[in-house]
């Protein structure tokens, strides 16, 4: 009998479970149709699953609270869900709920999604107060780029100190990605101090960020800044990409071919090169207390020529017959950046 007893009860356990299997596949069948009909008969045929819930509750706007309400009593320990109920209900004008739904989530879940959406909730509140420890806190726990994060800081302030002070934590990668994107804004003024947090730590991973910011300072004529950057750069042997910052600039121009040498480059040309072209060029830092003599030595009958520009043209030499060289001085009005 006992036999006979838990084998009946092993062919209802595979029962039930063929049952639940059935019942999941259906669910998931009906949930990749995508249509508000499919979605809720796929939460209702799976009320335990969290994502059903939440997908319903896109579909339908209109109940999207009462939906997420109920999948939240279900899942108390699902802090996503706290998540999307609090924007929910902040779309709906229940500010107080909103708010207290994502602290909830924050106490949930320890990283970074109930962070950001407490402190971008602040934002849209235009809340500064309760909106710089958030960002800083969800910023202390991130793992993306935190792109969306900066604006949202941008959009309460343009201090660039107090927003660095007050909601960037010192975190190389999160400093590494705060300058990417200052640069990306043109936000110059405001990208130099983060360049030298960033320096301070500098390794392989944030290098290329530190070319670009003196890329940017070049072009922008501000070469003091660029100089510190890249003098850092060079003591830490962080210059991962040549062509950057100080460094000489070889252009790719058709039938022309440049190798460096010990003495310094030679130019091969291969006779079908342009008639006028760019070759070489540098930006180097000049004192406008000092006078200069710019020097280049060239084949005879080469054409080639030297130039210094500094937001215009100071100097074009062309080699005289018969010198065997390129010299002129230079009389450095201002301080800057030459190239």
């Amino acid at each position: 009998m006992i036999s006979r007893a838990t084998g009946l009860a092993s062919l209802a356990l595979l029962a039930w479970a063929l049952d639940w299997t059935l019942r999941l596949a259906g669910a998931d069948w009906l949930f990749v149709k995508g249509d508000a009909a499919s979605i809720r008969q796929a939460a209702r045929m799976a009320p335990e699953n969290a994502g059903y819930a939440g997908a319903l509750a896109r579909a339908e706007p209109g109940r999207a609270v009462e939906i997420l309400r109920a999948a939240a009593a279900r899942h108390p320990l699902d802090g996503g869900l706290r998540i999307e109920l609090g924007k929910a209900q902040e779309q709906r004008g229940d500010f107080s709920a909103a708010r207290q739904s994502l602290l909830d989530a924050t106490r949930l879940d320890r990283g970074f999604a109930p962070r950001a959406a407490l402190a971008e909730f602040y934002c849209h509140r235009r809340d500064a107060e309760r909106f710089w420890p958030a960002m800083r806190e969800a910023l202390s726990v991130s793992y993306g780029d935190g792109w969306e994060q900066f604006r949202q800081c941008w959009s309460l302030t343009f201090d660039a100190k107090a927003i660095l002070e007050r909601a960037i934590p010192d975190r190389p990668h999160v400093l590494r990605f705060y300058l990417d994107f200052l640069l990306n804004e043109k936000r110059l003024d405001a990208s130099t101090p983060v360049a030298l947090r960033v320096l301070a730590r500098a390794d392989r991973d944030s290098a290329l960020s530190l070319l670009n910011y003196c890329d940017r300072m070049l072009e922008n004529g501000r070469g003091e800044q660029a100089q510190i950057v890249w003098d850092g750069l060079v003591d830490r042997n962080l210059v991962v990409e040549s062509g950057r910052g100080f460094d000489w600039r070889i252009s790719n121009i058709p039938g022309i071919r440049v190798q460096r040498s010990a003495g310094g480059w030679t130019v091969h040309f291969s006779g079908m090169q342009p008639e006028s072209a760019e070759i070489l060029t540098r930006y180097v830092t000049l004192d406008p207390a000092r006078r200069y003599i710019l020097r280049c030595p060239v084949p005879e009958r080469s054409g080639l020529a030297c130039a210094l520009t500094h937001g215009r043209l100071v100097l074009l030499y062309r080699r005289p017959p018969g010198a065997s060289r390129l010299e002129g001085p230079v009389q450095v009005g201002e301080p800057g950046v030459t190239q």
